[in-house]
């Protein structure tokens, strides 16, 4: 079982130091929505695997994005105070399938918050309880009628020390992203040759669509390998890359995922994985992008 810990503000107020023992406390009243709860929705999402902006963002002085700007932080700058939240709007609603005492049958409670792998917070009798949709020995059983109504915001502190809010976006990378591909320049696993191996790469696949696709009768293996002698000559030590082909290749419009990695035979460090969307359009010869 993972540990669930997580904090609730109460009508913005009153603060449960520790999810755990929120079973022998009350739950939110309906009139105090919204409120705030320490964490995010989902297994693991409030986890910071990378310490840097990968992008810039400006933060609101409160959870809503019409409220003062306060600070920007810039892309590479360090996600200080990194702190994920729940503004609750509205609570979801479960049906209890089995007797599980003090719970029965076919009653029906709020949802305040998912915690991921099919286990929900419910609210019964002022109290807070775990349940979950898996069947899990231990747990009560519930099904799902109607999911809580919810916004992730991410807290951070500023160069002043002032607390800023910002919507949760694809501004920092979580425990389950993979955005090596655009870590900063002194974390990048291609290091400073970051940019001459992208362009190398874009230039070697140019060149294998415009030259194989003038033969409309080109096979898709075929071009794949092509492609694939041309990814190799990117003069990078230890790097690999592949980009599977859709059914129609040499179609006027291509998007593939471009899979990248270096592998550090030393041990030195763990061997990463980039993903690049790669973009190919068609006019007279065919240009290429990288975006992440």
């Amino acid at each position: 079982m993972f540990m669930r810990t997580m904090t609730l503000i109460i009508g913005f107020f009153f603060s449960i130091s520790n999810y755990a023992q929120a079973n022998e406390l009350k739950c939110i009243a309906s009139n105090k929505l919204p409120s705030v709860l320490s964490g995010c929705q989902g297994e693991g999402c409030s986890v910071l695997s990378y310490p840097k902006a990968l992008k810039d963002i400006t933060t609101f002085k409160k959870m809503d994005v019409t409220s003062k700007k306060i600070f920007t932080v810039k892309r590479c700058d360090v996600l200080k105070d990194f702190k994920a939240l729940t503004l609750l709007k509205k609570f979801g609603s479960a049906k209890i399938l089995e007797d599980f005492s003090p719970l029965k049958k076919d009653q029906i409670y709020p949802i305040l918050f998912h915690h991921g792998e099919g286990f929900h917070a419910i609210c019964v009798n002022n109290k807070l309880m775990d349940a979950t949709v898996t069947g899990d020995d231990g747990f009560p059983l519930i099904s799902v009628l109607n999911q809580t109504e919810s916004e992730t915001w991410i807290s951070l502190k500023g160069p002043d020390g002032s607390i800023g809010y910002v919507q949760d976006g694809d501004f920092y990378e979580g425990h389950y992203d993979n955005y090596s591909a655009r870590y900063c320049p002194e974390e990048h696993p291609f290091g400073k040759e970051q940019k001459i191996l992208e362009d190398t790469l874009i230039k070697n696949i140019e060149s294998t669509l415009n030259t194989s696709c003038s033969n409309d009768s080109i096979k898709m293996e075929v071009l794949q390998k092509k492609i694939n002698e041309q990814l190799k000559m990117a003069k990078i030590k230890g790097y690999t890359c592949d980009t599977p082909l859709a059914k129609k290749p040499c179609s006027s419009q291509i998007e593939n995922n471009l899979y990248c990695k270096v592998d550090f035979s030393d041990g030195s460090k763990q061997t990463p994985i980039m993903i690049y969307k790669l973009k190919c359009l068609k006019s007279d010869t065919y240009k290429c992008t990288l975006s992440y």
